[in-house]
């Protein structure tokens, strides 16, 4: 009879160590999630290297919309091509569109920064973006790196936090007005 309750004992612990361990890294997992505007100044575009698929000023979004899932995905979408957003499952693989194309990629966190690394599937280059928001929680850096038989290119875009939208008939595809009245 004592051994079955010290094995019960034994399992409880190990059980509340690993939810205690569990809770501890999703604490860790830093939240980037909000509504992020582009400052084109502090940001370094090339022209080559953008976040394909998510449409914008040349290839760059202006604004980026950040959400977490409770299982821990990440989903970026934007104001532009709001059907392409990309999804990252931290430890799994998943694909991001890329216009009419697709990148097979794989998502990590490196500390406080989302990484997805794949591979673009018509090209054949690697790709490689990853996301990490400032200390203070107003700025988000989207870095992407692609790479080819040539060398590598990048772009650095800065996102600042932004609390306010626009009208929605002001938005990139702005929306309609069903009620028949001209003023909105």
């Amino acid at each position: 009879m004592r051994i079955r309750g010290a094995k019960r004992s034994v399992l409880l612990l190990a059980a509340g160590a690993m939810a205690f361990s569990a809770g501890a890294i999703c604490a860790e997992t830093p939240d980037l999630s909000g509504t992020w505007k582009l400052d084109e100044g502090a940001s370094t575009i090339d022209p080559g290297v953008v976040f394909t698929g998510l449409g914008g000023h040349a290839g760059v979004p202006r604004t980026l919309y950040v959400t977490h899932a409770r299982n821990g995905t990440v989903i970026v979408g934007s104001d532009m091509n709001t059907s392409h957003a990309r999804t990252y499952e931290p430890g799994a693989a998943s694909r991001a569109p890329l216009g009419g194309e697709a990148a097979t990629m794989t998502t990590f966190w490196d500390g406080a920064t989302l990484v997805a690394e794949g591979l673009d599937i018509a090209s054949q280059n690697g790709l490689r973006e990853s996301l990490t928001r400032s200390k203070d929680g107003t700025t988000l850096v989207v870095e992407i790196v692609v790479t080819t038989d040539t060398g590598t290119s990048s772009s650095t875009l800065i996102y600042e936090a932004s609390t306010a939208e626009p009208p929605c008939v002001e938005w990139p595809t702005p929306c309609k007005d069903f009620s028949g009245n001209a003023s909105q």
